[in-house]
């Protein structure tokens, strides 16, 4: 892999992660890398979250990492998950999916520090 690696190629890694350990909902309709990779240069990033139901239909997790640079607050998306599902029980099944998020990138960067910078 390329050093540093980038916001798409982290979100494309842990959602491999989740793929093959079946912690992906079946009622997922789509998992998209956010449109504007950029390199990943500071492990030292908050993962920030919505889950929240769409404007129209569905329900939408999107993830972004946030950290200072020079006093500088910077954003940058990882990516989208999204069902067309709107019950309860999908809610919950989407909150399970951050967990799982959370927790394999929280594991992965701490494995991979050398990646991220």
């Amino acid at each position: 892999m390329k050093k540093p690696m980038t916001t798409e190629e982290l979100f494309y890694k842990i959602l491999d992660i989740l793929k093959d350990k079946g912690r992906l909902p079946e009622i997922l309709d789509y998992s998209l890398a956010d449109g504007n990779p950029v390199p990943i240069t500071t492990y030292e990033f908050e993962l920030r979250s919505n889950l929240n139901y769409g404007g129209s239909e569905g329900i939408y997790l999107d993830l972004w990492i946030e950290y200072f640079n020079k006093g500088k607050k910077c954003q940058y998306g990882l990516g989208t998950f999204k069902t067309l599902y709107e019950d309860e029980k999908a809610m919950h099944r989407m909150a399970g999916l951050l967990a799982a998020f959370v927790v394999e990138e929280h594991a992965y960067v701490n494995g991979n520090l050398d990646d991220l910078t």
